[in-house]
């Protein structure tokens, strides 16, 4: 009788220590990653391995998760269907979708945006981002679950694509042509650009314009043309038939330029910033576009501001143009405490985000 008490229990031990054993051989990476004090070293959070400073330095496993979703989000391709289906999801979900295309070139500055707007309520899950490529698009996928990412597949628009060079007239084509899609499919959207800093969200602002406007928008310092980087597309009836018109003009301006080498200049007068104003002035389609205030979503021209005039201001958002080349870009954020992305460590700088100011 003793015997078998004694058997059972070495039984009721067995199954005890295969179970355990068993447990921690197939529990879910997902869990892993959810449950830090289950983690090891090797399975640390991506952002502690990248690097912006070479390209070899992003590539990163994409199927790892590293946030509270609970499966690995898929990149998608734009020219399908599927895309659509997201951004009406998008929509369905907040009402309005950020809008967004980026480049390799720019995935840094991306990685800057988010970690500037992260713990902004619920920006990152209404936020869209067109890549150029499909690597670009996993890298940002990988690095930010909770944006959504639709990639083109061509490997044209590579590299650093400056302002007035036939790449870049190239490159904006395809996202006015993009945009036209979605407007045509009924979604309100914020096209911004990422080379920016977000004080606070615009949100707040920018929706209390829109209720008489098919655009709300923002002008460049001291000319008539109206900032082609950061403006609130309603899907009215005068938006589509405008943005219709948009994309003819820029439609055309691709077969001009389409023997040209991708470095050749243009003139400063053939982009779609100056074609949308020149529309805009002509109120084509019966267009209503409606202004922010410039004091609160100033261009670059806030950075050549005195100290003083800057410490006046009130700045929401504040566009880092005004200036040619990533580099410098890039330099002049860092200089102003407005860039986020810590390019050494491959990971958000929480001490700029802490002392943010202007």
């Amino acid at each position: 009788m003793k015997g078998g008490r004694i058997h059972l229990l070495l039984l009721v031990i067995l199954l005890i220590t295969v179970s355990t054993i068993s447990y921690f051989i197939f529990i879910p990476r997902t869990f892993l990653h959810s449950h830090p004090h289950f983690t090891h070293r090797e399975h640390a959070p991506f952002f502690d391995k990248i690097s912006s400073s070479s390209p070899s330095q992003w590539s990163i496993d994409t199927t790892i998760v590293t946030s509270n979703l609970k499966e690995t989000r898929e990149v998608i391709l734009a020219n399908t269907d599927a895309s659509l289906d997201m951004v009406r999801k998008i929509y369905a979900q907040n009402g309005l979708v950020l809008f967004t295309m980026i480049n390799d070139a720019f995935l840094d500055f991306a990685a800057s945006w988010c970690c500037n707007t992260a713990s902004f309520d619920h920006i990152h899950q209404q936020t869209l981002f067109l890549t150029t490529d499909l690597q670009t698009g996993q890298r940002l996928q990988a690095l930010w679950p909770n944006v959504s990412v639709v990639a083109m597949t061509s490997p044209e628009f590579q590299g650093s694509q400056e302002y007035s060079k036939v790449g870049y007239v190239r490159l904006m084509t395809e996202r006015t042509r993009f945009i036209l899609r979605l407007l045509e499919t009924g979604v309100q959207l914020l096209l911004f650009e990422v080379d920016c800093v977000w004080l606070t969200s615009p949100l707040p602002v920018v929706l209390a314009h829109r209720s008489n406007a098919d655009i709300v928008a923002t002008k460049v310092t001291g000319k008539n043309t109206i900032a082609g980087g950061f403006l609130l597309l309603n899907p009215t009836r005068a938006t589509v038939k405008f943005w219709q018109q948009l994309t003819h003009m820029m439609n055309q301006l691709f077969v001009k330029l389409r023997t040209h080498q991708k470095t050749a200049g243009v003139s400063e007068g053939l982009n779609d910033q100056e074609f949308f104003s020149s529309l805009a002035r002509q109120k084509y389609g019966g267009i209503r576009i409606v202004f922010l205030p410039s004091t609160a979503f100033p261009d670059g021209k806030w950075y050549s501001l005195s100290e003083k005039q800057r410490k006046e201001s009130k700045p929401i958002i504040i566009n880092n143009n005004w200036v040619l080349g990533n580099n410098a870009k890039r330099q002049r954020a860092k200089t102003f405490g407005h860039w986020f992305w810590d390019d050494s460590q491959g990971k958000c700088n929480s001490s700029a985000i802490h002392h943010l100011s202007f």
